[in-house]
Parts: structure tokens; sequence; C-alpha cells
């Protein structure tokens, strides 16, 4: 079973690339991290690396588990609609489209969680 998976920086807490993956989505972050080590070129890799840069962390969170390889294409695309300013979707996109209510549903629990480790740490 796969999953899809949202990334986002600790600095913001938008998700700015979805994924899918046959395997977990921290197995594909682990992946996306060392080729962002590695100064491999590409939007998401130099987005990871800016980050870095701030002294912030790169996260999956995951958009939907239990997915049968089959349908991780079919459900990537559905959550890639739900959010905007995403790193994998090229112009043409609509540049007025926005973040979706589910999408703004995801960040607000993004959020929380981030609100939550940062009373933890203190």
């Amino acid at each position: 079973m796969g999953e899809i998976y949202g990334l986002y920086s600790t600095r913001e807490g938008l998700v700015r690339y979805v994924g899918q993956t046959e395997y977990s989505a921290r197995k594909r972050l682990d992946l996306i991290i060392t080729k962002a080590l590695d100064r491999e070129p590409c939007a998401l890799y130099d987005w990871v690396r800016d980050a870095w840069r701030t002294e912030h962390e790169v996260r999956a969170y995951v958009l939907q588990d239990e997915v049968i390889p089959a349908d991780l294409e079919m459900f990537e695309a559905y959550w890639i609609e739900q959010f905007s300013e995403l790193l994998n979707v090229k112009p043409p996109a609509d540049p007025a489209r926005s973040t979706t209510d589910i999408g703004q549903r995801i960040y607000e629990t993004i959020h929380a969680q981030l609100r939550g480790q940062a009373a933890a740490s203190y």
C-alpha cells in the first residue's frame, strides 16, 4: 500500500509539494533530503536547501494512506488540486487558483502541530 504526502517547512507550515510513494512518506522524504544534500538541481531540492539555510526543517504530512498502487496517481492528482502554489504544479496552472477548504484544514492541522511543538520546547 502507498501514501500520498505533502511536504512543508517548519518556517511557514504550508504544503509546497504533494507526492506519492509505494513505501512511506518518511522514506520518500529521506530520498528527497539525500538528493538535496547531493545538490541535485530541482525546484524541490532548492526549496529544501532554502529551508535549511533559515534553520527550518522540511517535514512530510501524510495526506492519505493505505492507497493501492494502481490508485496512487489518481489520489495524488486529487490532493494536488487542494493546494495552491505547489512546487510541482507547472505553469500554465491557473494563477488565480486558491487552496480549497480541505487544503485549509490541512494547513490548520500542521500549524497546530507546530504551535504544540513550540510550546513543548519552552
